[in-house]
């Protein structure tokens, strides 16, 4: 009986350290100048998180974007999400007022996987388009230590 009882205490820890918790940092532009003369060009930035596992979830924690001088201007999750195998969640953040200077901002997205389950692949799409010009990139995400 004593036995059952250490069991059930002991189950969340032996579950907990089947995860192993990640972190990757994925660089973004808001705006870009496009003349000689500052002129520029408001970006749409669409972070794409996919689990690449076919059988394993994905426990996405947090995922921020933060500022040029490492503010954090938004949050884009209240809770955890998980994401089902082959699974994809995208994040938008609109471009930068036109008045704004700032060029540059980073998305930390924070997420958990079973050990022995396949990486997210995590990388930003970055669009704009005015009148007859466009531009688009990619940028993959890096994981931190």
């Amino acid at each position: 009986m004593i036995a059952f009882f250490l069991s059930l205490f002991a189950a969340p820890a032996q579950a907990g350290e089947n995860y192993s918790h990640h972190t990757v940092y994925a660089a973004v532009y808001r705006s870009i100048q496009h003349n000689h003369k500052g002129g520029k060009f408001g970006l749409v930035n669409t972070l794409c998180v996919r689990n690449t596992d076919q059988k394993k979830d994905l426990i996405i924690n947090a995922v921020d974007l933060y500022g040029p001088k490492g503010e954090k201007i938004k949050s884009f999750l209240a809770k955890p999400l998980k994401l089902k195998p082959l699974a994809c969640q995208s994040f938008v953040a609109v471009p930068a007022d036109k008045k704004e200077k700032k060029i540059a901002a980073s998305f930390l997205v924070h997420y958990k996987i079973f050990k022995k389950a396949n990486r997210p692949l995590i990388h930003c799409v970055t669009i704009g388009a005015t009148m007859n010009q466009g531009i688009s990139f990619i940028s993959e995400g890096r994981e931190l230590n």
